[in-house]
């Protein structure tokens, strides 16, 4: 469980268990010279308090720990994706805020540059979305290939 609360300074922080029951936090920072936030544990698996748990965190540290943490989410191993990953027909999905959890299939790609992915279910120009090579990974990753499907023919065989 991960539940949110403002601090006594008004900071949001979010709290929840690490898989041995550890008690954890990410928590905004007061960080003065930009954003930046708190990550780790408060107090360890054996109740005790941990001091120093925590990494202090600006945006671009974020941003790459997210990449890592995604990968390991998708494939249940360290990793990052590059711009291997990512070719004209590959699938994809969104994990941006403005296209979060879109599929799609990328359908223009320039090395360097840019891709464009047509999402799935809305055709033509509202459902393309196009997005800065250095964000790729930020906002896309690999889907894998389309499930299985089943001709119409062999299913009318079937019944």
């Amino acid at each position: 469980m991960f539940y949110f609360k403002a601090t006594n300074k008004g900071h949001l922080v979010g709290r929840f268990l690490d898989r041995f029951g550890a008690e954890c936090s990410v928590q905004e920072s007061s960080y003065p010279d930009e954003p930046c936030i708190w990550v780790g544990v408060e107090v360890d698996s054996g109740g005790e308090g941990v001091s120093n748990g925590r990494m202090h965190l600006n945006r671009q540290g974020a941003e790459e720990l997210i990449e890592v943490l995604r990968y390991f989410v998708n494939e249940s191993e360290l990793g990052k994706y590059d711009s291997g990953d990512y070719s004209v027909g590959s699938r994809v999905r969104g994990v941006g805020k403005n296209n979060y959890d879109v599929v799609g299939r990328i359908v223009e790609f320039k090395p360097q540059h840019s891709i464009t992915v047509q999402d799935q279910r809305v055709s033509g120009e509202a459902g393309s979305y196009s997005c800065a090579w250095d964000q790729i990974s930020q906002l896309w990753v690999p889907e894998g290939p389309a499930p299985e499907s089943i001709s119409t023919l062999s299913h009318l065989m079937d019944d």
